[in-house]
């Protein structure tokens, strides 16, 4: 999966925060799997809020709140989720995208 953002405005638009809702596939997602971003050199927290699970728990579909790099006019960004175990995340690290 890649997500692009694109800025087709005519000024920059600074960084934030980009909500949507997302369908996995059976086992995509497992129950305790989370995801996190990479964009370039860059990395980032994904918050996934669980809407639906398959029988075996993993996600089904969810809405993700990711962190959007500021872009320039006409920019694009390709953003990379990528499978990460929760427990291996640092919660300051957590916390810090959650709450800004």
């Amino acid at each position: 999966m890649k997500i692009t953002f694109e800025n087709a405005g005519s000024a920059s638009l600074g960084a934030g925060v980009a909500t949507f809702g997302q369908v996995f596939l059976p086992g995509q997602l497992p129950s305790g799997a989370g995801l996190v971003t990479q964009f370039g050199q860059t990395s980032g927290f994904v918050q996934i809020e669980v809407k639906s699970r398959y029988a075996d728990g993993s996600v089904k579909m969810a809405v993700l709140a990711v962190e959007r790099p500021a872009l320039v006019a006409g920019a694009t960004v390709d953003i990379i989720p990528i499978r990460a175990d929760v427990d291996s995340c640092e919660d300051s690290q957590l916390l810090e995208f959650l709450i800004p």
